[in-house]
């Protein structure tokens, strides 16, 4: 079945709107002992196709007067202004409202899709310090403190919840005096002017709604009847215990003479549009108004109502299968399947980042200054590691002001994750230039030919891991950072092998040298003098002490990234300024010092013509 639909100019249409149910003063706090409950991966708002910005924009925009309505009645019963808590927070609509009342606003929601796009979105808009967020469902507010939220808001998700769950766990973190407010409105509009637009509603919604429930699970019907029963009640199922709440939950329906209809063709779903829990205390207000929630709809508007509106996607139900997989809907959290995922747990601190760009500077500076001065071209990769760090740090200096920015964070995640294998490439190279400078070949645990290649291949291999693992972790989705963090792990496993071997080989070849000078290392003894004896030995104390660093950094990281994205490393800053930054850093300057130019200078052939005229002058004395 197709529908073609044609419709000429803009139209306004109007919401029936039973928002508003707000409740009083909290008498009694209660531990909540519950289930947790979400949609799986895959199921309407967390699935892969679901468009989170045309859902945002086909939805009608909450005005200023239904929150005003709600905040008349918060401070007209001595609420305070100090912290709001969304729940079911979507895409962070309401949040925006919030946060010109309130000066925190909390928001969580059952799809990790939604918490990581309302990060997103809001951290662009205020502080982040303004912000808290959380992945749970509506029913569970356990991860804020008893007694410590002044308003709580639920809009349009509701009818997704066991109501009874969610007023009791939000009666346990509500302060004395705090509000609930809870806002729903039809899945139909009603056009306010053309007739024949309403028509055209009217028969996208039925085709939907058939298309929708033809495929339900017999087994799911009863709990998708319970999402209709409060939907089609105007809310007015909904129990509210009195033992919890002050008598008198006032209820405010707007344009309430408009049906609700299910659809001509759905005679599988029974509910009784009449039924109520409205209790004999309880106010209910009937207001019309047709300006209190409209959007201005066009042709591209009404393509757009039925993925957004009903919130389920055409592409969907036109293939749809007898399993659509409904079965997730209720399907009891496992306590390994919460996702609690931020870009920062933290602000990230400006002077802690510019000191180390200043730092980084210094140091890479100085490389520049003594590579240019010997001709060590062979050691560009390790200065290239250090522009890698400056950047990455100015990024963060950024991402102070920008947490929710995923380019900056991509930046500053990729080269700081980067630069160590910059500098493993270097290090590799200079051993393999030092064994040959020294005629030192037959000492060395790996061939000299086959050196640079086994060591530079694997850091090649490690480095294009992480850089692939720090690009897809920065991509801004919850599935992507996982896969991201595992690449990112393999290249740090891949590192921290070639890396640890390279450090045998390296041992090995110093005591072997030792033990049986060469002819080589004979002749700059005496030659030369004692103070290249400690010049070669100090190039390769250089290497040890870079290594050394560059191995307890990749082990840090490592377990880092293997606690995931709430781990406590991740989520304390100061371990990655004292594991990373500082750990690089006095890579940087262990290699100024032991830089090895002082006895690898310029080319092979320059140096085996120095070595030569030692030798000569040696004969001749």
């Amino acid at each position: 079945m197709k529908l073609l639909v044609r419709i000429s100019g803009p139209e306004v249409f109007t919401y029936p709107f039973y928002p508003l149910q707000r409740f009083h003063q909290v008498e009694t706090a209660i531990v909540l002992l519950m289930a947790q409950e979400q949609p799986k991966d895959g199921y309407m708002f967390d699935s892969n196709d679901f468009d989170l910005d045309a859902y945002i924009r086909f939805r009608p925009q909450y005005t200023e007067r239904l929150f005003k309505e709600i905040y008349d009645y918060h401070g007209v019963h001595g609420g305070q202004w100090q912290l709001a808590h969304d729940a079911g927070t979507g895409a962070g609509v309401v949040v925006e409202k919030l946060l010109k009342k309130f000066e925190v606003v909390a928001a969580s929601d059952s799809s990790a899709q939604y918490v990581a796009v309302s990060q997103q979105r809001l951290f662009q808009l205020v502080p982040a310090e303004r912000l808290r967020f959380s992945h749970h469902p509506a029913e569970d507010m356990s991860w804020l403190p008893p007694s410590s939220v002044d308003l709580i808001t639920i809009a349009e998700a509701v009818h997704w919840t066991q109501t009874d769950v969610f007023l009791k766990s939000a009666a346990d973190v509500l302060k004395p005096g705090g509000t609930v407010a809870i806002l729903n409105y039809g899945t139909l509009p009603y056009a306010v002017e053309k007739p024949e637009a309403q028509k055209i509603l009217e028969d996208i919604h039925d085709y939907f709604a058939e298309e929708v429930l033809k495929n339900l699970p017999k087994a799911h019907l009863e709990k998708f009847e319970r999402v209709f029963e409060i939907v089609q009640s105007r809310t007015n199922a909904i129990a509210v215990s009195e033992g919890l709440w002050k008598p008198g939950v006032k209820r405010i329906q707007w344009n309430a003479d408009k049906a609700l209809p299910l659809g001509p063709n759905v005679p599988i779903i029974k509910v009784d549009p009449n039924s109520s829990s409205v209790g004999p205390n309880d106010v209910v207000e009937n207001k019309m108004d047709d300006d209190v929630l409209t959007i201005q709809a066009d042709a591209q508007w009404v393509k757009g109502i039925g993925k957004q509106i009903l919130s389920f996607g055409y592409e969907t139900f036109l293939d749809c299968q007898p399993d659509f997989g409904h079965e997730s809907l209720v399907t009891p959290m496992a306590q390994g399947d919460t996702i609690d995922f931020e870009l920062y747990r933290y602000t990230p601190s400006v002077a802690a980042a510019a000191l180390f760009v200043v730092l980084f500077t210094l140091t890479t500076l100085y490389h520049v200054y003594q590579a240019i001065r010997r001709r060590t071209i062979y050691f560009t990769a390790f200065i290239i590691g250090g522009i890698f760090q400056i950047i990455g740090y100015i990024c963060r200096i950024i991402a102070h002001s920008q947490k929710a920015s995923i380019p900056v964070y991509s930046i500053q995640t990729i080269l700081i994750l980067l630069a160590p294998p910059l500098y493993a490439a270097s290090i590799y190279m200079v051993l393999g230039r030092l064994i040959v400078y020294l005629r030192a070949e037959k000492f060395s645990l790996v061939s000299v030919s086959w050196m640079t290649k086994v060591f530079v291949t694997g850091d090649v291999i490690a480095f294009a891991m992480q850089a692939a693992g720090g690009g897809i972790m920065a991509s801004g989705t919850i599935n992507s950072y996982k896969l991201g963090e595992r690449i990112t792990i393999g290249g740090l496993c891949v590192q921290l092998a070639f890396f640890s071997f390279f450090v045998i080989t390296c041992a090995l070849f110093h005591y072997r040298i030792r033990s049986n000078p060469t002819q080589r290392l004979m002749g700059l003894s005496t030659g030369i003098g004692t103070r290249t004896v400690r010049t070669w030995e100090n190039v390769l104390v250089g290497l040890y002490a870079a290594s050394s660093l560059i191995l307890v950094r990749s082990i840090f990281r490592l377990i880092e990234y293997a606690q995931g994205n709430s781990g406590y490393l991740i989520s304390h800053e100061a371990f990655m300024y004292v594991f990373d930054s500082t750990l690089m850093f006095l890579a940087m300057v262990a290699m100024n010092i032991c830089h090895p130019s002082i006895i690898l200078v310029g080319s092979q052939k320059q140096r085996d013509s120095e070595m030569s005229f030692a030798s000569d002058r040696e004969l001749q004395g």
